[in-house]
């Protein structure tokens, strides 16, 4: 009988990223805080046995990648942000697909944050 794939996911959540973001050139005057989550979609069943960090996807990696691209680029958009940083987790062979959230805070009265998921696979 045949497996199937494994459902395994690596979760980065509440990635604080500073960056130059927005439409107005109020909003771009200075790096907000915008927050990510990242749900990478891979088979953790090797590293799950072997214990070995090259079976796996280095989180600490992506994650440092993300920050980079955040702190040297400029945004309009939340969805180009969000578009940029799956073409990071995906540049990763072992990624299957990633779903990631970037959340503003403090666009709109009376609204916590405003928050952008996009879900892609390469």
């Amino acid at each position: 009988m045949k497996q199937n794939s494994p459902t395994d996911y690596i979760h980065i959540r509440g990635l604080r990223l500073k960056c130059h973001i927005g439409v107005t050139a109020r909003e771009r005057r200075k790096k907000q805080i915008i927050l990510a989550d990242i749900a990478l979609n891979c088979d953790l069943v090797k590293a799950g046995k072997s214990d070995c960090l090259e079976d796996t996807i280095d989180y600490a990696v992506i994650a440092k990648k993300i920050s980079s691209l955040a702190a040297r680029e400029s945004f309009c958009l939340l969805e180009s942000l969000a578009g940029s940083i799956a073409d990071i987790c995906l540049a990763d062979s072992k990624a299957r697909t990633v779903t990631v959230k970037v959340a503003k805070r403090g666009v709109l009265p009376n609204v916590s944050s405003v928050e952008i998921e996009i879900a892609r696979n390469y």
